[in-house]
């Protein structure tokens, strides 16, 4: 159930009854946009990490895919965090407050961690996902990805990484990363570099 209505006491009308409250009209959403709320079922989670090496807030949208707004303080980072948006075709809001000043492996690690929770969670009953695979080839690097949304995490990484640092991003995290992201996905994962 829900309430739609344009007015503030419409929404705590919904609250009172313990539904969903949608505002429409000039200070709320639209017609559109309540027909995605209410019939698309949206899939959409945040999630949010507070250790004492960090402090993350992520927010996701597997149905709508918006430039994703990604800040943890390590540029590289940022960039793969962004592109793996992008061309998974779904929105990203993370935001990081990490310990740098003595390394780089909490927020990396707790960023994935972080990630994986909010993409499962967006994925709920995992409708419309398929298994599959896929091969990036770009200039002179090839990657293969294999993925099974399984709910049984594993993973497996073959490759070398040439460079000991991307910008300030240490290589031999980044198959750190993908473990940590398919632990709280539940994701088998293969990547071969």
């Amino acid at each position: 159930s829900a309430m739609v209505g344009d007015r503030l006491t419409d929404l705590e009308f919904a609250d009172n009854l313990g539904i969903r409250g949608l505002r429409v009209g000039p200070q709320g959403i639209s017609w559109q946009e309540v027909a995605r709320e209410l019939l698309d079922a949206p899939r959409r989670a945040q999630a949010t990490r507070n250790t004492k090496e960090t402090q993350i807030t992520v927010s996701v949208d597997l149905d709508a895919q918006t430039d994703a707004q990604v800040t943890t303080g390590i540029g590289f980072f940022d960039h793969m965090l962004e592109a793996l948006a992008k061309h998974g075709g779904f929105g990203l809001t993370l935001t990081c407050s990490g310990d740098l000043h003595i390394d780089e492996h909490h927020t990396i690690e707790d960023c994935a961690l972080a990630l994986g929770s909010a993409i499962k969670s967006a994925l709920g009953d995992k409708r419309g996902i398929g298994r599959y695979a896929f091969t990036l080839p770009m200039d002179e690097a090839r990657a293969t990805a294999v993925l099974d949304l399984s709910g049984r995490p594993y993973f497996v990484f073959e490759g070398t990484i040439e460079r000991a640092n991307v910008g300030a991003f240490p290589t031999e995290l980044l198959p750190h990363f993908f473990r940590s992201l398919c632990e709280t996905l539940g994701a088998n994962l293969h990547l071969s570099v």
